[in-house]
């Protein structure tokens, strides 16, 4: 997960979408978060990347722009059962955004994901 993009492996995770002012009706439209789907998620020493499997273009969140990182049951008009979609708060030119991802990990590895972006972001 910690390292670069590979275009080999799973595409298993998925991008949810990003709210804006945490309104689950107002999405953020820019080039390439509007994008939805399944794909890779990583990290690497300068931010949060995923690339839409359909997509060449992968979005990143810089770890300077994270506010703080949790776990939950809804994000962008999705509910699961459980608290496992991962949620980054973070701010882009003064707006408040949060990215919802489900990550193809136990819920123990996403807890150390969640520490890890946490430890790189500095909250």
């Amino acid at each position: 997960m910690f390292g670069s993009l590979s275009n080999s492996g799973d595409y298993s995770d998925q991008y949810l979408g990003t709210e804006v002012g945490n309104q689950s009706w107002l999405k953020f439209r820019d080039n390439p978060f509007y994008m939805t789907g399944k794909g890779k998620f990583w990290l690497d020493s300068d931010a949060l990347h995923f690339r839409i499997y359909i997509s060449s273009m992968p979005m990143a969140i810089p770890y300077h722009q994270i506010r703080s990182v949790s776990l939950g049951k809804t994000h962008a008009g999705h509910s699961l059962s459980e608290e496992s979609i991962l949620k980054v708060f973070w701010k882009k030119g003064g707006v408040e955004l949060s990215s919802g991802f489900i990550l193809c990990q136990s819920k123990t590895q996403i807890v150390e994901t969640i520490n890890l972006i946490s430890k790189h972001a500095a909250i």
